[in-house]
């Protein structure tokens, strides 16, 4: 009887055990190659130097999100696809973001690359797809597909300016661009799911509302969250994101956020976040606020009715260091996982 009863076990299990969604405990490491090739270092608690994605991996991070820029010496294909190979090992999952640009994308840029300004509509159009199947083709080839895809970054007024500028022919411009890259995602990596990356709340019923008409296919919504840059009410961002979880059947992610834990400077590079007036009054800038913060928003998209399947912080690793230019410093190491002397902080127990 004993040997009946666990080939019993055998056959429910997987029906009720591996049946489980994914949640992206996800970060953006995207500034990690760099940081590393100017001498940063990386260390666990009890000080032991330590590679960066294992130190995130023992805390429960699992999936790590990076940009991906067409022609630019950080970021590029080859230099994506080493670090991602990197991250494969680690056995974490990647979601590979398009920018779809020469660099930085987000609702106020969206600059064509060089290589595709001469392009008419129709040609760029294709140039999409042809780009994100070349692209997605070497990851596959490579054993590295990612699991995520973001179809541009912080898409909010369109991307591919002016062609695809959200304004253009009442949004039909921008969501041909999209389909073709979500087209050719679907053709080469039929079980990646697709996201749509949007910066707020500020006019995104009407944007999602745009790609519903034009039939754009995807299965997440990405958003922004950045208290300094948007929606200051939680209860109120969070509502937003629910009802169009509801509205469209679609996963929300939290794309991008962070948080400090402190005001204090570390180096010479002045940091983004120095006024108390930019951050929550419910989270101080300290290491408790820090953690309260990020455990709350993977408490909230966790919970059912959020239809939320990932959270990504953005540039954890960018830490207090010397270098030149814009590496002289980081203005962002108050936003960072980790401490002065880059060992972790508690923000981490939140996952």
């Amino acid at each position: 009887m004993i040997k009946y009863t666990h080939i019993l076990l055998l056959l429910i299990v997987p029906l009720f055990g591996f049946g489980k969604k994914t949640f992206y405990n996800g970060v953006d490491l995207s500034y990690l190659p760099k940081l590393e090739a100017k001498g940063v270092k990386f260390y666990t608690k009890e000080g032991k130097e330590e590679d960066l994605l294992l130190i995130l991996k023992s805390y429960g991070i699992n999936s790590v999100r990076l940009r991906l820029w067409v022609d630019h010496k950080d970021c590029n294909l080859e230099k994506t696809l080493a670090f991602a190979k990197r991250i494969k090992e680690a056995k974490l999952s990647l979601l590979l973001d398009f920018h779809y640009s020469d660099n930085w994308t987000d609702p106020g840029k969206q600059r064509i690359p060089k290589a595709w300004l001469d392009l008419d509509f129709a040609a760029l159009k294709k140039q999409v797809y042809d780009y994100t199947s070349m692209v997605l083709k070497e990851f596959k080839s490579k054993g590295l597909a990612p699991e995520l895809v973001q179809i541009g970054n912080e898409i909010n007024h369109g991307l591919l300016w002016e062609h695809g500028r959200r304004s253009v022919n009442d949004g039909k411009n921008m969501c041909e661009l999209l389909i073709e890259g979500a087209q050719a995602t679907r053709k080469i990596l039929p079980k990646t799911k697709i996201m749509i990356h949007y910066a707020g709340i500020d006019g995104v019923e009407r944007f999602y509302s745009t790609l519903a008409k034009y039939n754009v296919p995807y299965d997440m919504m990405g958003f922004s969250f950045y208290p300094w840059h948007h929606e200051r009410n939680l209860t109120v961002f969070r509502n937003v994101m629910q009802a169009l979880g509801d509205t469209y059947h679609k996963e929300v992610v939290i794309a991008e956020t962070s948080y400090p834990w402190t005001l204090k400077e570390h180096d010479q590079k002045k940091n983004k976040i120095t006024n108390s007036e930019d951050i929550l009054p419910e989270y101080k800038a300290t290491q408790e606020g820090q953690y309260r913060f990020v455990k709350d928003w993977l408490d909230w998209l966790s919970s059912k009715k959020s239809h939320g399947v990932g959270f990504y912080y953005w540039a954890p690793d960018y830490v207090s260091h010397k270098g030149n230019t814009n590496y002289n410093g980081s203005p962002r190491d108050n936003l960072s996982f980790f401490d002065a002397d880059n060992k972790p902080l508690k923000v981490l127990d939140a996952f």
